[in-house]
């Protein structure tokens, strides 16, 4: 058994003491631990495994992320797909236009379609409808990332619910926020949302445990 895993069960005991000269050791003993396989005075304090297992949780999500070349290929992949579907909605509004209108291009909703603050509003509806629906009914998961095997999860690791989904594709509308990836750390509706960005088979390996 080596230190660090016996520095793992004393950092868990209620019975454990520190000082700097010292480092972790047991306060019955005043020793440093050097028990094999199981401590027979190990005496668990809730609080502290608890606050353990949460570090080493998002140590595991930490390693678990997606680059940041993962994170532009799904973007990139999604606006392809979005603009794919902003182009059939506009297609399909002008037949509609058609059939209700004929040939006159001045009546119904074509005049609108192109003045810049429906256009701009149309494509944050579309932004927002395709994440939301496609997140929600996929478990966080849009075509850019069913493409790289990436999937959003939350912070705990748990798969992403209707929530989530719903404030990460609200996120996403706000000015600059793809910008906001670009620094160090996750950028905002990951961050607002507590949700990351990871490899499919971390949620995966996590699922089958």
């Amino acid at each position: 058994m080596t230190k660090n895993e016996r520095l793992q069960w004393c950092q868990q005991c209620a019975n454990r003491a520190f000082n700097l000269q010292k480092g972790t050791y047991c306060g019955l003993t005043q020793q440093p631990p050097d028990f094999e396989g199981h401590c027979p005075s190990f005496m668990e304090d809730a609080k502290a495994a608890a606050k353990l297992a949460a570090r080493q949780q998002a140590r595991e999500l930490t390693e678990a992320e997606v680059s940041k070349g993962i994170r532009v290929a799904n973007y990139v992949i999604d606006f392809v797909v979005r603009t794919l579907l902003a182009w059939l909605i506009g297609f399909g509004l002008g037949v509609l236009n058609v059939v209700l209108y004929g040939n006159d291009l001045g009546a119904g909703i074509l005049p609108y379609l192109d003045v810049l603050w429906v256009r701009y509003l149309l494509g944050i509806v579309i932004s927002f409808a395709y994440y939301f629906a496609m997140e929600s009914a996929t478990g966080g998961r849009t075509i850019g990332k069913l493409l790289t095997s990436t999937v959003a999860i939350t912070e705990t690791g748990e798969p992403l619910t209707t929530t989530h989904a719903l404030g990460r594709s609200l996120w996403r509308q706000v000015p600059f926020n793809a910008l906001s990836f670009l620094g160090q750390g996750p950028g905002w509706h990951d961050s607002f949302t507590k949700t990351r960005v990871v490899h499919k088979r971390f949620l995966q390996e996590r699922i089958e445990l």
